[in-house]
């Protein structure tokens, strides 16, 4: 391979998302008793369309070279626009480790969350260090048009979605 990507789309109902992840990771990880915590503030922050997007993967051979971070954020991004399109969520989120915290931004993500979920037990390849990264229907609209347009990555927080704001009320 040379990369991938993966995404996922749940409707989870307002207040649920704890039960849900206990859920889908306690599967995931073949265990029957609550594997972490989440911060109580994501209680009522993450509900509704949600679309989760994981295991970004660059073959090892690139790793470490300009055009592999370039392919992952590109990837990422075409991620985000494949959801945005199919599933219209309401949410775009995805877990991003504490040392590559910085692709969360060249993959068009607005909030980055740390301490989201401190983890129970030792579980491989998870960590209570990795920030949650989201991004509202939105914000991420505006990211990508911000970077379709050729802007640069700061220009599509805030400013952007101001703009689009003042076009809907005209």
């Amino acid at each position: 391979y040379v990369a991938c990507v993966s995404a996922r789309r749940d409707e989870i109902a307002p207040g649920e998302l704890v039960e849900y992840w206990n859920n889908t990771y306690s599967r995931y990880y073949q265990r029957n008793d609550p594997i972490f915590e989440i911060d109580p503030s994501l209680v009522g922050f993450l509900s509704g369309r949600l679309c989760y997007i994981g295991e970004l993967q660059i073959s090892e051979s690139l790793r470490g070279q300009f055009s592999a971070a370039k392919l992952a954020s590109n990837l990422g991004l075409l991620a985000q626009a494949i959801c945005l399109n199919k599933w219209k969520p309401d949410f775009i989120y995805a877990f991003i480790r504490e040392d590559k915290r910085f692709l969360a931004r060249q993959f068009g993500f607005c909030r980055l969350i740390p301490n989201a979920r401190t983890w129970l037990v030792e579980v491989s390849n998870r960590s209570s260090s990795e920030i949650l990264a989201a991004s509202s229907a939105r914000e991420a609209i505006a990211c990508l048009t911000a970077y379709s347009q050729q802007r640069t990555e700061t220009k599509c927080h805030g400013a952007t979605i101001s703009a689009i704001d003042r076009q809907k009320e005209a």
